[in-house]
C-alpha cells in the first residue's frame, strides 16, 4: 500500500525499480563500515589506556602530582 504525503510526486511508487537500498550504494556502505570500525578502536583504545593509568601513576611521581 503506497503511502500519499502532500508534496510527493508519487514517481517512485510508480518506479519500484528506482527505490535505493543502502546494500546497492557501496559508498553508504563503505562509510559505515569505516565509521563503525573507527568506533570500535576508538572505545578499545580508550579501554587500554585507562588501565595503564593505573600503572603509570604509581610509576611516576609527576603524574601523581597532577
Amino acid at each position: 500500500m503506497p503511502v500519499n504525503m502532500a508534496g510527493s510526486s508519487g514517481y517512485l511508487e510508480m518506479h519500484p525499480e528506482r527505490k535505493i537500498s543502502m546494500f546497492q550504494n557501496p559508498y553508504i556502505l563503505g562509510t559505515t563500515f569505516a565509521a563503525g570500525i573507527g568506533g570500535l578502536l576508538f572505545g578499545y583504545d580508550t579501554g587500554v589506556i585507562s588501565g595503564a593509568l593505573l600503572y603509570i601513576k604509581e610509576d611516576f611521581d609527576m603524574v601523581k602530582k597532577s
